[in-house]
């Protein structure tokens, strides 16, 4: 049964740093274009767009309407 707690621990902690790395990546992609939408950003990373917005449903993201920006 530990075997199996180790493996288990070892997927989440492989999950873990996949999603920091998603979440970087994201960023990074965002800093260098502000305004890119979340097909822009899937376009541009390679991240699906679940995982984008994954990312904006669990707060590690804010989506932004700049609609009314553009006066």
């Amino acid at each position: 049964m530990e075997l199996n707690q180790s493996k288990t621990m070892s997927r989440l902690n492989d999950d873990m740093d996949n999603q920091k790395s998603v979440y970087r990546k994201i960023r990074e992609y965002l800093a260098a274009n502000p305004r890119a939408n979340a097909m822009q950003i899937a376009n541009g990373t390679g991240i699906s767009i679940y995982k984008i917005t994954q990312c904006v449903r669990e707060g590690a993201l804010i989506a932004r309407d700049d609609r009314n920006d553009l006066k």
